[in-house]
């Protein structure tokens, strides 16, 4: 089969061999890709499809990513985090927000 591989080769200098010794890794900015639909997450559609309420789900995302940049959101996808969302989904009248902001000032 040809085409596009699905894995990228990188030089091994030392700027990405130590980020992989610190278990990091580097991802683009999707503002810089050439695809502006790359990364477009279709919200609206997955939560009518949920059977969540619309507006309580919007205001959870926004308050989650409210003033974050990529280079300090990477809280929001740690394992404790992702725990106060399970939590937030099967009961949205808890206090996760506070949650939340308490456990990663």
């Amino acid at each position: 089969m040809r085409g596009i591989p699905l894995y990228r080769f990188e030089p091994a200098d030392d700027k990405r061999i130590l980020s992989l010794a610190d278990n990091k890794l580097w991802f683009s900015d999707p503002l810089n890709f050439n695809d502006p639909f790359d990364c477009k997450l279709e919200l609206e559609d997955r939560v009518y499809r949920s059977g969540y309420n619309e507006k309580p789900f919007r205001e959870a995302v926004q308050t989650l990513f409210e003033n974050q940049t990529i280079e300090n959101a990477h809280w929001l996808f740690s394992e404790r985090c992702l725990k106060f969302i399970k939590q937030w989904a099967k009961d949205p009248t808890t206090h996760t927000t506070e949650q939340i902001r308490h456990e990663f000032k």
